[in-house]
């Protein structure tokens, strides 16, 4: 055998047995697409008011036989000031709605359209997962209440749309990183650790 048959077989060797490798990887977590939920998540919010519009979504990051919900979406309506609306998709597939009551008149934001975020939720999580954030969830796959949200930050002028990912365990106390993203480019806009 000759040395460019050789080399040309190694080669190809090397990269199946890469391939091999990374093919079947378990990943770190399971995220539900937003982006192919939300038109069954905004129809039934629209049965709710058909003014509706999307405030806020949280994708929980499940690991192992986590039972939690997929999605919990927050909408509001500018006709109904004393209550808004959360639209709770489900493991097996349901949606379920929920309204909640307000005492004080809801504060009106702006709509989180579709042309204010492009990442789904596992490309926003790939870009903003830290390589301490990865290191803590192979340490802690159990005990998750990690989860990405997309929502408007009404603390920043002109209050921008981010991806938050929220790294920790289910109290306060546990919270271990939290990072938001652009949601369009992926580019980091803050990390935060904490003891």
């Amino acid at each position: 055998m000759t040395r460019p048959v050789l080399r040309t077989i190694i080669g190809f060797a090397l990269v199946a047995g890469i391939n091999a490798c990374t093919n079947g990887e378990e990943p770190l977590v399971r995220t539900e697409s937003l982006q192919e939920k939300l038109p069954s998540i905004e129809e039934a919010a629209l049965n709710w008011r058909p003014d509706a519009y999307l405030v806020q979504a949280e994708v929980e990051l499940l690991s192992g036989d986590s039972q939690r919900s997929l999605i919990v979406a927050g909408f509001q309506s500018p006709s109904q000031e004393s209550e808004s609306l959360m639209v709770i998709l489900d493991q097996d597939g349901s949606i379920v709605t929920e309204r909640v009551p307000h005492t004080v008149p809801v504060r009106q934001t702006e709509p989180i359209l579709n042309e204010h975020w492009e990442l789904d939720t596992s490309d926003a999580f790939e870009k903003a997962l830290s390589e301490e954030g990865r290191d803590y969830l192979l340490s802690n796959p159990e005990s998750q209440c990690s989860r990405l949200v997309l929502y408007r930050n009404v603390r920043k002028p002109g209050e921008p749309v981010e991806w938050s990912l929220s790294l920790g365990g289910c109290l306060l106390e546990g919270l271990f990183q939290r990072t938001t993203i652009d949601p369009i480019t992926g580019e980091i806009l803050s990390r935060q650790n904490f003891p």
